[in-house]
């Protein structure tokens, strides 16, 4: 009997359907090497991670905002400013002080570095749900150089360009945090068929799907989970809405 497994979201769901998977990746357990050398399975361990991070972030934005209630920062160090190593004490600083001024504040973030004159300088782009805010209070907020404030006009276009700066810098990363994220956003749902506990979740969600046709259809061979499918389905509406804006304190 074929396994399947369900993961929605706010507008958007993915199935997943494999004809057999071996006993540790359906325990959630690692997958046997089967001989490969340190090196090579750490670097193929690390891009799947990557990938995983990816997702994680594209996840996030497309089930907590929306270009009604999001803006789109960039912060930039002064020379002045500029830590000699990538320190990310600021920006959390920044974020602390966001937080003690606005109730329910919801944000993703990550980090860009550019190369300019055999200097590496970063910065940071951040997704969030504050409301009108004054240059010049954000300024006064950030306290370490340049601000940029914009209203969000196309949400996948953003998306999109996290996933690709997260992936364009992590060369120069590697081991270091790339990403950041508030407590409390929402993330996908998880239902899979061989889950006695998720058993209610799955019928409900593969319920729903029977009525939509798949935006996105796959399907490939692979030696765990051997011949698969992969759908990816757009709901007419939102299942649930996004935060609204933060509050002022």
């Amino acid at each position: 009997m074929p396994l399947m497994k369900l993961k929605h979201g706010r507008i958007s769901a993915i199935s997943m359907t494999y004809s057999h998977m071996n006993h540790s990746s359906k325990q959630g357990g690692y997958r046997p090497s089967k001989g490969i050398t340190t090196g090579l399975y750490h670097q193929e361990n690390y891009e799947q991670r990557q990938r995983i991070r990816r997702q994680t972030i594209q996840e996030l934005i497309e089930n907590n905002f929306d270009k009604t209630t999001s803006r789109f920062i960039t912060l930039t160090f002064s020379n002045e400013c500029l830590p000699p190593s990538i320190d990310h004490r600021p920006f959390k600083n920044f974020i602390k002080r966001i937080q003690y001024r606005y109730h329910y504040f919801r944000y993703v973030a990550i980090i860009e570095i550019t190369n300019h004159e055999n200097t590496s300088r970063w910065h940071y782009h951040v997704i969030c749900n504050l409301p009108h805010i004054d240059h010049s209070e954000l300024l006064s907020l950030w306290k370490c150089g340049a601000v940029n404030i914009q209203q969000v006009y196309d949400l996948e276009k953003l998306k999109s360009y996290f996933s690709k700066q997260f992936s364009q810098c992590q060369p120069s990363l590697k081991g270091k945090k790339a990403y950041f994220f508030s407590r409390g956003l929402v993330r996908h749902q998880v239902s899979r068929s061989w889950i006695e506990k998720e058993a209610e979740q799955f019928q409900k969600t593969t319920h729903e799907l029977k009525c939509l046709k798949p935006s996105y259809l796959y399907s490939g061979e692979n030696e765990y989970i051997g011949h698969f499918t992969y759908a990816k389905y757009k709901f007419p509406q939102p299942k649930y809405p996004v935060a609204g804006f933060a509050v002022r304190k």
